[in-house]
């Protein structure tokens, strides 16, 4: 395995998400996930790791592939996280994000019902729920 494979791994174990836009690298990592050597070694293969990014990227055209089935799905870290902390404070606010959105002018009802379906279509996120959530 290469030292960039180990250091793609390494982060993807760390819940560190890396994009590429413009030739610029960007990244989104939870709190104490990048270390000062992790940091030094994604500039020290800055150029190598922008490459991989844009050649993996798939053609705008590509199709949706959607899982269907009502199989058990594994949980992401950040989401056992999250489970985790609604079993020790059932009920806490602490992660919702209160959004308040003005909208002016007509609105297609249809447009936005088609983009809200598309957008659970392409976020298996959006179609789950954790089992036995139910709290008196």
């Amino acid at each position: 395995m290469s030292v960039i494979d180990q250091l793609l791994d390494e982060l993807r174990r760390r819940d560190v998400r890396l994009w590429a836009d413009g030739g610029h690298l960007h990244y989104d990592a939870p709190r104490g996930a990048l270390t000062d050597a992790l940091v030094a070694a994604l500039r020290l293969h800055k150029a190598t790791v922008l490459d991989r990014l844009t050649a993996a990227r798939p053609p705008a055209a590509t199709p949706l592939c959607v899982e269907e089935g009502d199989r058990p799905l594994l949980l992401s870290f950040a989401q056992e996280r999250m489970w985790l902390l609604w079993k020790l404070a059932p009920g806490s606010p602490a992660y919702h994000i209160p959004l308040l959105l003005k909208l002016t002018g007509p609105l297609d009802l249809e447009a936005l019902l088609d983009a809200l379906h598309g957008l659970a279509r392409r976020h298996e996120i959006l179609r789950s729920r954790f089992a036995g959530g139910r709290t008196a």
